[in-house]
């Protein structure tokens, strides 16, 4: 083959060497690049030969073969060698996106999966938004948050680092205008309540953030749904003004005609009552026929558990309004009542005037013995019926003759499950009879008496102890003789003579600081070591009990190196509850420098601007008395605890750093609250100083739906200087974001009642982080302590001088916010490490919190309600650099039900109070009159129902149980209740009801009555010649009890109510007859009497004494025929 084409190749001309060297190249496959491109060349440009093959076929193939050599060539000489590297080709990069363009902000998706790469792959790709902002991927999304033309580019690089792009732009028009609309609904007769709703308000490009109103009559509103009360008849412009996250504005106006009403109206409806509510026979107000009950043989029989009101007073001592009281002149010294007991009841009385009237307690068996009593100084008194002791049992309420001279009214709770009175001055105390700790007055010495002083130390200068004996009860006989009334009302009989000696004790105690022979006498009492607080009204303080808190005692009260910052209205520093808590360097931030008189909201109230001073002078605010919030705050943070006074706080040791940020009216601006919060971290600050220890924990319950990224940067600073934030969620009661609590870094605290319902008033979304008892004055007495179900803690009055220190209930998200920051400094003592970010885990993990609502994270309670107990372990695990080991347990709320006359079902939370898993294995009823249904949960956690079926039963009184068993531990939860004869079911009764419209303003009567109950019930008519004519214009309905005839009502322990309830009253608009207002009454006691909620109405109440009643009264319309109740 190889000859035959060497011949062929030599008969042509001129060429035959070119060609055999072609030909042997390609047989030999030795040829180098060079050389066959060189051969190539001459071929195709040399002779006429070549100038033929260069115009045809010849060419194009020579050309092609050339290539092919080129390509499979390498190496020189005919040689063999390796193949040439390739050249790389660049990607091409190409994307699309969708939308094209549209209003800002715009979030448009790209996609750039149409780029290639021919020779190999696509490795990276990279996008340049133009605005500042870059990604990756070969699909992204960007958010272009302003308007204009952007130039986007993406660059592709393949897997051989060559790289492309290419650019597109997107034009980002201004944002769409949001769009306010709002609807109106009412009556338009002046007074017009018109309801206005502008939830059909819209904003395309971002979220509506606020909604205000301007009514055109002088007043202005906020909310997407306001109602709003228009005086007079005219024509109003309103306008609705809407407002965006980005600061878009739109409004919207409408006319509104408002007729003029004519003539005058009548007003018509029912006040109810409670059924265990009950009134004392014979009280001093004229209106109610007085039947005696202080003798055994004419006690009053009431129901178990019941609430009653009553009134008690010394010969010619109290008040005598109409000069016709019941009681006044003959004075009334002994109110006994006689009830069915199951046994273990708890018995509690307050009293309202305790400085103008001592009354004591006594707790007689079916004989008339006593079997205990309580005798303090204070305003409660209380005993318990012995445990598994079913029977009938006497209480009987007796003047203290020694004592005051004066008169008082009494609230008396029968099946309380909390003690109020102290249990240091109870015959059933642990004290030694005869013996008294005294504490001598200046001027006068019981050294001659026939006391024996104990041996002290010379120069010793503190109180004494007495040792009496047996003289101590010649001494009472000797002191009081010659008040006792007659034989019969007072006289008690005990049939154990350490009992009356123990209740000389106590009453020699009293007696000798009434007669002022000594500044203090006090019994020698037995001490043991407890941990449990001994705070006189911490058990009124169910909301450490629904966050563990007790248990989590057992394991730190906390360490006094931990500061928790509470910035707020300041403290009243000089609170008893308090003083010792305060650090010393404190500070008022709020810089508009206003007098007390000022009604200028935010005004420092104190007559300058910022200085060291956090004390809080009030908020007062028009008619508003002062809140002193911060200092019900600073309580619950850190009350000054077993210290057998007021209240518990949920840390015993730490400091508080008192940062006050909110002035008059109780507000406050961001700049002062920004420079409170930087100081308490210790970070520069308009004070110019910084705090000498930086604080630990931050609580601020306070907030609005106002926010700003300059504020949200400084939260940021304070948190990343490792200080922990806590914040009140707010009180808008709707789905929603309120400042500082929904700033990032921050922990936004919702509220829960006594049900672990969400409140009614909780803002709740997804901001929420953690829930925390904040109380709800909506529920019911839930815990039956005749209390609305707030929260409790230290507070203050406004008073000539200076605030007065209180005790009070308040409800709200800045009640739950200071349960969550004092649980986190309770784990800061434990582990001072521990940061904002642990803090942040543990929560999301609910290894410190109880699930309520949606299993899990949820809108309503974030994480869960805080467990103080799982969290102090969590720190303590923490600290020790272990893992969290689980600790289950079972907890039953309440532990004892108690069913009374009337109630057939309630419910109990059965929970795991621990960490780990519990479930329940066996739920078991003790008699089948007692029903259980379960919550249907796979672990059987969550709210039981339990019902009793009296059908079939003797009346009497039945005891049973639930058992519940888990897979951890058991507990059982006890059952009481009563079965009665129908025909001797007691409706409830609160004494004549006096029933009236009021000015608004200055609270004169416009027009009243005065009703008696029937059946539990007080129907009532008023705008009638008799009762007074009411023209057209808003009022206040108001219905209250006046047992101890002073002419007013609404006072302590007196029954009152408001349409459309005593903690928001409610004016009505009179523009027509009014029909179907009914509302409920409750009785006042003396630890509610600065509610916030009632902070305008009823604390202007208040401070008069209640509300008067007119100087004539009327007679009733009804007649009480029903005494017994």
């Amino acid at each position: 083959m190889r000859s035959n084409t060497n011949q062929t190749c030599t008969t042509r001309d001129n060429s035959h060497t070119l060609c055999t060297g072609v030909l042997n190249a390609v047989m030999s496959l030795g040829c180098s690049v060079i050389k066959v491109a060189r051969i190539a060349t001459e071929l195709l440009t040399q002779g006429d030969r070549a100038a033929e093959w260069r115009g045809g076929a010849v060419k194009r193939a020579l050309a092609a073969f050339a290539i092919l050599l080129l390509t499979a060539c390498s190496g020189g000489g005919g040689g063999n060698g390796t193949p040439p590297p390739s050249t790389n080709q660049p990607p091409s990069a190409s994307f699309s996106f969708t939308p094209t363009t549209g209003p800002s902000p715009l979030i448009v998706d790209f996609d750039a999966s149409g780029s290639r790469d021919n020779d190999g792959s696509i490795a990276d790709f990279t996008w340049d938004f133009s605005d500042g902002n870059s990604a990756s991927g070969a699909t992204t999304q960007h958010s272009f948050k302003d308007s204009g033309t952007f130039t986007v580019r993406l660059t592709v690089t393949d897997n051989d680092g060559a790289t492309n792009s290419t650019t597109q732009n997107i034009t980002v028009d201004d944002p769409a205008p949001p769009v306010a609309v709002f609807t109106s609904s009412g009556t338009a007769i002046a007074p017009a309540s018109i309801s206005f709703d502008a939830t059909g308000s819209t904003s395309t490009s971002s979220v509506i953030t606020s909604h205000s109103w301007d009514f055109g009559d002088g007043s202005e509103g906020f909310g997407s749904i306001i109602d709003h009360v228009f005086q007079d008849s005219g024509t109003y412009t309103v306008t609705l003004t809407i407002e965006t996250a980005t600061g878009q504005e739109a409004s919207e106006s409408a006319e509104l005609e408002i007729a003029e009403a004519i003539g005058t109206f009548s007003v018509t409806g029912t006040v109810s009552i409670p059924a265990n509510v009950s009134v004392d026979n014979d009280v001093n107000n004229s209106f109610s026929p007085a039947v005696d009950n202080n003798l055994l043989a004419n006690a009053q029989t009431v129901p178990s558990p019941t609430l009653l009101a009553g009134y008690l007073n010394q010969p010619g001592g109290g008040p005598d309004f109409d000069g016709l009281g019941n009681t006044w002149a003959s004075g009334d010294l002994s109110d006994i009542f006689q009830f069915e007991a199951a046994g273990g009841e708890i018995i509690n009385v307050t009293i309202a005037n305790s400085e103008l009237l001592d009354i004591d307690l006594f707790l007689l068996d079916d004989t008339g013995a006593t079997l205990d009593q309580s005798l303090s100084l204070g305003q409660f008194e209380t005993v318990r019926v012995p445990q598994d002791m079913p029977g009938t049992y006497f209480l009987a309420m007796d003047v203290f003759v020694p004592g005051p001279a004066g008169g008082s009214k009494y609230v008396l709770s029968i099946g309380d499950e909390v003690e109020l009175g102290s249990a240091g001055w109870r015959t059933s105390a642990e004290f030694i009879p005869g013996e008294l700790v005294v504490v001598e007055s200046r001027n006068v010495s019981m050294a001659s008496s026939t006391a024996r002083m104990a041996v002290v130390t010379p120069g010793y200068s503190g109180p004494s102890l007495y040792q009496f004996g047996t003289n101590i009860n010649a001494m009472v006989q000797a002191t009081s003789t010659s008040a006792r009334p007659p034989a019969g009302t007072l006289a008690r009989h005990y049939r154990d003579p350490v009992q009356r000696a123990k209740y000389n004790t106590l009453a020699a105690a009293k007696t000798l600081q009434y007669t002022r022979q000594v500044s203090r006498a006090e019994p020698n009492y037995i001490h043991r070591s407890l941990l449990t607080p001994d705070d006189t009204v911490f058990n009124n303080q169910w909301h450490y009990q629904a966050i563990n808190l007790p248990a989590a005692w057992d394991i730190t009260v906390g360490k006094n190196d931990v500061v928790v910052a509470v910035i707020d209205s300041g403290v009243v520093t000089s609170h008893p509850d308090l003083d010792d808590r305060l650090t010393t360097d404190g500070f008022d931030f709020v810089s508009q420098a206003t007098e007390f008189t000022s009604g200028q909201s935010g005004g420092s109230l104190d007559g300058d601007g910022i200085d060291d001073d956090p004390s809080d002078p009030g908020d007062a605010c028009g008619v508003q008395q002062s809140s002193y919030h911060g200092t019900h705050v600073a309580g619950t943070v850190g009350a000054e605890t077993d210290n057998n006074d007021g209240v518990a706080g949920v840390t015993w040791s730490g400091q508080i750093m008192a940062l006050r940020a909110l002035g008059a009216c109780g507000s406050g601006s961001s700049f002062d609250i920004q420079q409170a919060l930087l100081y308490a971290a210790g970070l520069p600050n308009s004070s110019g100083t910084v705090p000498a220890q930086t604080a630990d924990v931050v609580n601020l319950s306070l907030g609005s739906e106002f926010s700003s990224a300059s504020e949200q940067e400084i939260y940021a600073q304070v948190r990343d200087a490792g200080v922990i934030i806590v914040a009140a969620a707010g009180n808008s009661g709707i789905r929603g974001l309120e400042f500082p609590a929904s700033y990032q870094g921050v922990i936004s605290v919702s509220a829960t009642s006594i049900l672990d319902n969400l409140a009614a008033y909780s803002t709740f979304g997804p901001a929420v982080d953690v829930a925390a008892p904040g109380g709800d004055f909506s529920t019911p007495d839930i815990d039956g302590d005749g209390r609305v179900d707030g929260v409790l803690s230290t507070d203050a009055n406004d008073a000539p001088g200076a605030p007065l220190a209180t005790l009070e209930y308040k409800q709200g998200t800045s009640m739950a916010a200071p349960h969550v920051a004092g649980v986190i400094a309770l784990m800061k003592g434990l582990h001072p490490e521990l940061t904002p970010e642990n803090v942040d885990t543990l929560l999301l993990s609910g290894l410190i919190t109880d699930d309520l609502g949606d299993l899990g994270r949820d809108e309503l309670f974030g994480n869960g309600r805080i467990n103080a107990l799982k969290a102090v372990l969590a720190a303590q695990q923490l600290a020790n650099g272990g893992e969290l080991e689980p600790v289950p347990l079972l907890q039953i709320r309440p532990a004892i039900l108690n069913f009374g006359q009337l109630l057939n079902q309630l419910t109990v939370q059965v929970e795991n109070g621990g960490t780990g898993e519990l479930s329940i294995t066996a739920v078991t009823s003790s008699d089948p009159f007692i029903e259980v249904t379960p919550p249907g949960s796979t672990d059987g956690l969550g709210a039981h129902t339990i019902a009793v079926d009296r059908d079939g039963l003797t009346p009497g009184i039945y005891t049973g149980s639930v058992a519940f068993e888990s897979t951890e531990s058991n507990s059982v939860l006890e059952v009481r209740f009563q079965v009665v004869d129908p025909s001797a079911l007691v409706a409830g009764n609160a004494g004549v009801q006096f029933i009236l419209v009021l000015e608004p303003v200055t609270f004169d009567v416009i027009s009243n009555t005065n009703v008696s109950v029937q059946d539990g019930a007080y129907e009532f008519l008023l705008g009638t010649d008799i009762t007074g004519m009411i023209a057209a214009g808003s009022y206040l309905l108001v219905s209250g009890s006046d047992p101890d005839n002073d002419g007013f009502i609404c006072d302590i322990a007196e029954a009152c109510g408001f349409f459309r309830s005593i903690d928001l009253p409610e004016e009505i608009a009179v523009n027509g007859d009014l029909i179907d207002l009914d509302f409920n009454v409750t009785y006042l006691l003396p630890i509610e009497q600065n509610s916030v909620q009632s902070s305008a109405i009823m604390s202007s109440i208040r401070s008069r004494g209640g509300i008067r009643l007119p100087r004539a009264k009327e007679a009733p319309m009804v007649s009480d025929d029903n005494l017994g109740n």
